[in-house]
């Protein structure tokens, strides 16, 4: 059964009590979201049974990411990158001092929004799986129900692999300027130290494997000075 008083300093209590189970309770600044509260959660209790968010609802984020530093994140070969990630997480405090029961999908977007005025999109995808790893601590270990709203979040789109193969135009000309900044010696690399260009240098030394043509182009084995 529930029941609902105003309190001297304006707020409305609720409570619900349910044979078998801990007596609930919170505060609102509205009797109409008192009175949902009280009807939600006697439904649950009827029906899907006790979830206990009590720790949820007095544990803030912050809470939650102190602890994991403590105990998880020494464990882990990246602890120091980590602790930095979750560093991140802390001098946020829009997000940091929600309760856990706040942590929103529309909560966690609104973080991704302002990190993305700072850092790139495979940033905010690797900080994001450590924010979920934190919510997933908390929920399975420590008792805290929790919504883990990570997975409902879109991800900002990440960077396109740079695994472009050069076209053959762009092979012909690259061919081209190497023949003529650095004429190829007998022993089949390039070299000379007269070059006109001196970005070319980074290329002296490639050994050609084998002949080609513009089609094929070639193949050079070596690394540049970058």
């Amino acid at each position: 059964m529930g029941c609902i008083i105003k309190r001297d300093s304006g707020k409305w209590w609720a409570r619900v009590r349910v044979a078998g189970y801990p007596q609930q309770s919170r505060t609102f600044d509205l009797k109409k979201d008192a009175e949902h509260w009280v009807t939600a959660t006697e439904r649950e209790l009827q029906t899907s049974g006790f979830i206990d968010r009590r720790e949820a609802e007095k544990t803030t984020l912050r809470a939650a990411l102190k602890r994991y530093l403590e105990e998880v994140t020494p464990r882990k070969k990246s602890k120091d990158f980590e602790t930095i990630k979750i560093g991140i997480f802390l001098a946020d405090k829009a997000l940091a001092d929600l309760k856990m029961s706040a942590i929103t999908s529309s909560a966690v977007a609104g973080w991704r929004d302002r990190r993305a005025k700072e850092v790139g999109a495979a940033t905010i995808i690797r900080e994001l799986g450590i924010l979920s790893a934190v919510l997933n601590q908390a929920r399975r270990e420590w008792g805290i129900h929790v919504e883990n709203p990570i997975r409902y979040v879109k991800r900002p789109p990440a960077p396109r692999a740079r695994d472009r193969r050069l076209s053959v135009e762009e092979q012909v000309t690259l061919l081209g300027v190497l023949t003529e900044e650095a004429p190829r010696k007998a022993d089949g690399t390039f070299g000379g130290g007269g070059s006109r260009n001196p970005g070319s240098r980074q290329l002296f030394g490639w050994r050609w494997r084998r002949p080609c043509d513009a089609v094929n182009c070639c193949r050079w084995f070596g690394s540049t000075s970058t």
